[in-house]
C-alpha cells in the first residue's frame, strides 16, 4: 500500500473555509498520513513555484500525493486533488486577474492527470464533470464538517462578552466570510439599509478580511449600524455566532458554505442564498431566498426579527442539520475513499 503524503502548504494561510477544511480534516488523519510543507511560510506565486518544481521530487515512489486545497503539481500523476471550487470558470471577474488566468490554465491540465478527485457538493462536483476533465467515478464527494465541541450555543456571558468586545448592540445580523465579489454583500447591505436606514438599534456585522485574489469589492463606509469587523479569531467565532439574530450567507454561488453549519451547531438560525450548493444542503434548515432581489433578502431580515417563533424553529432544525455533518465523519469518509484510490487507482 503507498503512504498518503499531503499537501500541506495550505497551513501558512489564514484559516478560511478551505483551509480548515483541510486542517481539520488531516488532524483526524494524524499518523495515518504525512504532512508535507514549505520550511518557511512562502504565499503567492512563491508558493506555487514550491508545489511545481519542489514538491514532486519530495514525493516518494511508495507515496501517494494528496494535495487537498485546490492545487497540486502538474508533473505529478500519483496524485489526488481536493477542488473545492471550480467558480473561477463562469466568473472570472470576481478574482484578480492573475489568480484567475493562472486557475484557468493549471486545473483542467492537472485534473485530467492526477487518479482521483474529490470535491465537497453534488453541485461542485456537477460543475467539473460540465468541464469535461475527468469521468464521473474518479470524482468523490467528501463533505465539509463542523467541530461541535468547538461551535455550540455559548452562554450569555460569553455573548455579552463578544459583543463588548466588538461594541456590538444587542439585536445584529452576521455574515461571516472573505470580502469578496461571490458573497454578494453590497446586496446585503442594501437590503438592510432598506429595513433599518442609517439609524436603529440593529446591526449588520461584517466578519471577514479581503483577500489579494479577489476583485476589491465596494462595501458601505462602516456606521452606527453596519460594522465591519475584520478577521475574526476562532476563539471568538462561536460566541459571535451564537449572540446573532441570525447568519446571513447571501452568496451568488457556495461550494459547501462552512459558515451556516457552524452558525446553526450554535443555535443560530440562517438566511441562505437560493444558489450554488447551499440549497442542497441546508434546505430544510434554512430560510432560502434568490440572492440577486434585495427586496426578497430585505423581507427575510424583516421576517426573522420580528418572529421568535420561527427563529426558534429555524434554530432548532438547523441544530438537527448540523449534528449530521462532523469532522470525524469527513475524515473517515476521505481515508476510505483515500484507500479506494490506492487499491485500484479510480474511486469506485
Amino acid at each position: 500500500m503507498l503512504t498518503i503524503l499531503v499537501n500541506s502548504r495550505y497551513k501558512f494561510r489564514r484559516r478560511t473555509g478551505v483551509e480548515r477544511y483541510s486542517a481539520e480534516i488531516v488532524q483526524r488523519l494524524d499518523g495515518q498520513v504525512r504532512q508535507i510543507a514549505p520550511q518557511r511560510g512562502i504565499q503567492g506565486w512563491q508558493g506555487h513555484l514550491w508545489e511545481q518544481l519542489i514538491l514532486p521530487s519530495k514525493v516518494q515512489a511508495n507515496e501517494l500525493l494528496w494535495s487537498i486545497a485546490n492545487t497540486g503539481p502538474i508533473a505529478l500523476e500519483r496524485q489526488v486533488l481536493s477542488l473545492h471550487d471550480v467558480s473561477f470558470l463562469d466568473h472570472p471577474e470576481w478574482y484578480a486577474r492573475a489568480f484567475s488566468l493562472w486557475y484557468r490554465l493549471l486545473l483542467p491540465h492537472l485534473v485530467r492527470r492526477v487518479r482521483a478527485v474529490f470535491t465537497v457538493s453534488s453541485y461542485v462536483k456537477i460543475r467539473i464533470l460540465r468541464a469535461g476533465w475527468i469521468a464521473e467515478q474518479r470524482v468523490k464527494i467528501i463533505p465539509g464538517g463542523v467541530t461541535l465541541g468547538c461551535f455550540y450555543p455559548r452562554r450569555k456571558d460569553e455573548i455579552e462578552h463578544i459583543r463588548q468586545k466588538f461594541r456590538l448592540p444587542e439585536r445584529y445580523f452576521l455574515t461571516v466570510g472573505s470580502l469578496q465579489p461571490r458573497k454578494n454583500l453590497w446586496r446585503l447591505a442594501d437590503a438592510f439599509q432598506q429595513n433599518y436606514g442609517h439609524k436603529g438599534a440593529t446591526a449588520l456585522v461584517l466578519a471577514g478580511e479581503s483577500r489579494s485574489n479577489f476583485r476589491h469589492i465596494s462595501l458601505p463606509q462602516s456606521s452606527a449600524n453596519i460594522r465591519l469587523c475584520g478577521y475574526v479569531a476562532d476563539d471568538d467565532l462561536p460566541r459571535l455566532y451564537s449572540g446573532a439574530l441570525a447568519l446571513v450567507i447571501p452568496s451568488l454561488e457556495e461550494g459547501f458554505g462552512l459558515p451556516a453549519l457552524e452558525a446553526m451547531a450554535c443555535g443560530t438560525p440562517v438566511i441562505a442564498a437560493r444558489s450554488g450548493a447551499l440549497p442542497e444542503i441546508y434546505a430544510r434548515a434554512a430560510f432560502l431566498v434568490d440572492p440577486t432581489s434585495v427586496d426578497e433578502i430585505a423581507g427575510a431580515l424583516k421576517e426573522i426579527e420580528g418572529k421568535p417563533d420561527l427563529r426558534k424553529e429555524l434554530a432548532g432544525r438547523g441544530f438537527e442539520l448540523a449534528h449530521e455533518y462532523t469532522w470525524d465523519r469527513s475524515a473517515q469518509a476521505a481515508w476510505q475513499a483515500l484507500q479506494d484510490v490506492q487499491s485500484e487507482g479510480r474511486v469506485l
